[in-house]
């Protein structure tokens, strides 16, 4: 892409010793905005009409804020300017913020026992109420012109191993998709996304179905449902484990050490002379 040619459309060189040695394409005042600027942004960009529109945008936005920053400099109060203490206040809290995390990477335990698991389980089990259905599954998408299509039907549910040998010959050679999710849960919904039609209801459909065949212009789709759990029941282990257990046990020795952090080093400093308090 003639990228030089296409930034040539834009950019001139007025006779100013203010702006900088390289082609601008724009100006603000007496701020420029050049070429070498914007060179990263066109490397994503796919055509030349792609490249046109990123660079007509940026030059867009940029002329804007540099429009409403000398706006507000003209109408804001000097009280209302004065941003010292914000920006004193962002960068601390920046510099904190960066520090804190960069401990946790360094310190924070990930491993989390089945101990602690199942007491977590059997202690906040007001938490892990389900949402929303969930399934174990297994989901097959063929070609309308597949001719063994009474053969999958015959082995897609079944658990003998042959049966399963043949299914996975099937899911090579002739599927466009499979999604083996007999041994982990899956939400239902996410399930549905790959089926060309809704289901009006469906927790009553779980209740009185344990497959479902649809069936649209190009695809035949074939689902067993190996088990299921409602939204409002409690979850099974292995999905509370990975959805709400081990992220809120680690949420908690995060904070723990975030408060361990704070309060040993101001007894550190305090310790050092570094800090002293002057009460009343």
């Amino acid at each position: 892409m003639a990228i030089v040619g296409l930034l040539g459309m834009f950019s001139c060189q007025p006779k100013d010793e203010k702006i900088p040695a390289e082609k601008v394409i724009a100006r603000a005042f007496d701020t420029y905005l050049t070429e070498a600027e914007i060179n990263d942004l066109l490397l994503e960009a796919k055509t030349r009409e792609d490249s046109f529109a990123i660079i007509q945008n940026y030059i867009q936005n940029w002329a804007k804020k540099k429009v409403l920053l000398d706006i507000a400099e003209k109408n804001l109060s000097s009280e209302q300017l004065n941003i010292s203490k914000e920006l004193e206040d962002f960068k601390s809290n920046l510099l904190i913020y960066r520090y804190q995390q960069a401990y946790i990477a360094q310190h924070l335990d990930t491993i989390v026992s089945e101990n602690e698991i199942d007491k977590y389980y059997s202690e906040h089990q007001n938490e892990l109420t389900l949402t929303e259905n969930i399934v174990k599954a297994f989901m097959i998408q063929v070609p309308r012109s597949f001719n063994q299509i009474n053969r999958l039907r015959a082995v897609y549910k079944s658990e003998k191993a042959q049966d399963i040998k043949a299914l996975d010959v099937i899911c090579n050679k002739y599927a466009y998709q499979c999604n083996d999710f007999n041994n982990e849960w899956v939400s239902f919904d996410k399930l549905l996304s790959f089926l060309p039609s809704n289901i009006s209801n469906p927790s009553e459909f779980l209740k009185n179905n344990k497959s479902i065949e649809l069936t649209d212009t190009n695809f035949v789709y074939l689902v067993n449902i190996k088990e299921y759990k409602l939204a409002g029941e409690l979850m099974p282990k292995e999905w509370g484990t990975k959805q709400v257990v081990i992220p809120n046990i680690l949420i908690q020795r995060k904070l723990k050490l975030l408060n361990d952090l704070e309060k040993k080093s101001l007894e550190d400093y305090i310790k050092k002379n570094k800090v002293e308090f002057y009460y009343p």
